[in-house]
């Protein structure tokens, strides 16, 4: 059941609607019920209301749960670059502002939604989800699929050894004082508020290794290379050193049209006869729309 209503009781005279609503419908987080407010989901009397809107007897509330009652995997036809593919994996060019995968305030345009089109119109059977790594919805570029579950363990072992190698291009409107140089430097979430990365005593190890590459109009580019995969690693180190990320003002960065950031190259093994590959960019697609995809 999609479309939920209520009327309200005089016991509830002056209460909000959010408290009104916790735990009345079934499957219904207080982390959901603050998206359906925020996408306009719940309405007062036949009016879109915010949480902290108060009630009066007799009221009706309505609340619309579709977003939330469908898969969260479908097939969506949206446009997909693909770098690669073959019978076991393929290697995509996501762009930047697509999400991975559904999440809080997520519903559509995901990528694994594209590939389950992808899948469905080239009589393909594939995985709901062969994804052997993620990228933030900003970071646009080069991501990893496998298309079979023995494809997918094989790469997900390298995964979890710190076998498979990945490269970024990032832009900032600052030059570092430094132009090449490992950033060895531990992340971890701020104990006061688990809402913030950032650099901090005790945390998991993290080590990115950069390089300035070039100026670019007012653009300072930079490649660079991880030894570790934390959340938001390239992020915060390259604005450790001075070089924050146009378009990532949560660390300092310039306001941009995006996050200067993209996956420029991914190194594996094939998972059929293990040979090295390395898929790489040729130029950063915040510079050019196309670039040229190499295989070395």
């Amino acid at each position: 059941m999609s479309q939920h209503s209520f009327k309200i009781p005089g016991n509830y005279e002056g209460r909000s609607a959010t408290s009104y609503l916790q735990g009345r419908i079934r499957k219904m987080s207080p982390q959901r019920l603050d998206v359906a407010f925020h996408k306009g989901m719940v309405k007062v009397n036949g009016d879109i209301v915010v949480a902290e809107h108060g009630l009066h007897k007799g009221d009706i509330v309505e609340v619309d749960t579709t977003h939330f009652d469908q898969p969260k995997i479908f097939p969506e036809n949206i446009p997909l670059r693909i770098a690669y593919e073959d019978e076991h994996l393929l290697i995509v060019q996501k762009p930047s502002g697509m999400a991975c995968h559904a999440g809080l305030g997520v519903f559509y345009g995901t990528l694994l939604n594209a590939l389950a089109w992808h899948f469905q119109e080239t009589q393909q059977t594939g995985l709901q989800n062969g994804l052997i790594h993620r990228l933030d919805r900003g970071t646009s570029g080069l991501m990893l699929c496998a298309k079979t579950k023995e494809a997918y363990e094989y790469l997900m072992t390298q995964m979890r050894n710190g076998e498979i190698r990945r490269s970024y291009f990032v832009a900032s409107a600052s030059k570092s004082a430094q132009e090449k140089g490992l950033v060895d430097a531990p992340l971890g979430r701020d104990p006061d508020n688990p809402f913030n990365i950032g650099i901090i005593e005790g945390g998991k190890e993290a080590r990115t290794h950069f390089q300035y590459l070039e100026q670019v109009g007012e653009f300072y580019i930079y490649q660079c290379k991880t030894e570790t995969g934390r959340t938001h690693q390239v992020r915060i180190h390259m604005a450790s050193i001075g070089a924050p990320l146009l378009g990532d003002q949560r660390y300092g960065g310039k306001e941009a049209d995006r996050l200067y950031l993209c996956s420029a190259s991914i190194g594996f093994k094939h998972p059929i006869d293990g040979s090295s590959w390395n898929v790489r960019m040729e130029r950063p697609d915040f510079l050019q729309d196309s670039p040229k995809i190499i295989r070395d």
